[in-house]
């Protein structure tokens, strides 16, 4: 299954999506539609994928902690997952297409590995993620962020942590964040009411 990277918090109503990532080379938010998620955000946020990729394996996001850092997907599970979507009506163009992504994510897998996690602290990623992370929160709200390991509109299954804002470090962000765990980042002395 492949990464995805979602957030969530109450869009200003003076700016658009790509206002909020205006400068941000590595976002691009699409609002995203999610039952069982929609039911534990904030009545004003709107959840957003922060990607249109169909995969962001590649992500520095939980690096050190998510399955494409950790090796590489077994070709079987591979195939059973292109028999799923077979199965689900997917044509051979489209499959193929999925494959010769997975078969990219893969190559990125194996120079990934070969990389150290000090490298992805210091990315640009990672310092555009803390930009827009310390940006929505200074102005008094809190965001949610997820890392899918799965297709984010299908998420029910997950875990739900909060963070205050001094722990959103580049640290964090890269050996902090796990698989399927809703992080409510807040300022430090901010409750969240529903």
């Amino acid at each position: 299954m492949c990464l995805h990277t979602t957030i969530a918090f109450a869009l200003p109503p003076d700016m658009t999506p790509t206002q909020v990532t205006a400068g941000r080379s590595h976002f691009a938010l699409w609002p995203v539609d999610n039952a069982a998620l929609q039911q534990r955000l904030l009545p004003s946020e709107t959840y957003f994928a922060t990607s249109a990729s169909w995969c962001q394996c590649d992500t520095m996001i939980g690096r050190a902690n998510h399955s494409a850092a950790r090796g590489l997907v077994p070709s079987e599970a591979i195939a059973r997952e292109a028999a799923k979507l077979r199965a689900k009506g997917w044509g051979a163009h489209k499959i193929e297409r999925w494959l010769a992504s997975k078969a990219e994510a893969q190559d990125k897998v194996h120079r990934l590995l070969a990389t150290d996690i000090a490298a992805a602290r210091e990315s640009d990623e990672i310092r555009e993620w803390l930009s827009l992370l310390h940006e929505l929160t200074t102005k008094g709200r809190s965001v949610a962020l997820m890392l899918h390991n799965g297709d984010v509109t299908d998420e029910t299954a997950f875990a739900e942590e909060t963070v205050a804002v001094p722990v959103v470090t580049a640290d964090w962000l890269v050996s902090g964040v796990r698989e399927d765990v809703l992080y409510r980042i807040t300022a430090a002395d901010r409750r969240i009411r529903r």
